[in-house]
């Protein structure tokens, strides 16, 4: 099963680039470090881009891609229960 992938950015960078990312960190991310968040669905990343920059409409000059990772790609599923604490909202 092919994972289809979708991105949305302001603009401000390239889309593939983590360039914001590395400029001010993330969720996932300290400053620093170049990172690219995607989602499975093009509505978890718009409402995900609109929570973060606090809008009620994406940015004008707002970019989106839509990927398709193929089956022969390696993935990794993430255990929750392998890392208790990892969701705790007092460590944002």
């Amino acid at each position: 099963m092919v994972l289809r992938l979708w991105r949305i950015v302001p603009g401000l960078h390239p889309v593939w680039s983590g360039e914001g990312a590395r400029l001010y960190g993330q969720r996932w991310n300290w400053p620093g470090l170049p990172a690219i968040d995607a989602g499975t669905s093009f509505a978890v990343c718009l409402i995900e881009l609109l929570i973060h920059a606090n809008r009620k409409s994406p940015p004008s000059g707002a970019q989106f891609v839509e990927a398709e990772v193929p089956d022969d790609v390696s993935r990794e599923r993430f255990d929750p229960a392998s890392l208790p604490g990892w969701d705790d909202p007092r460590d944002t």
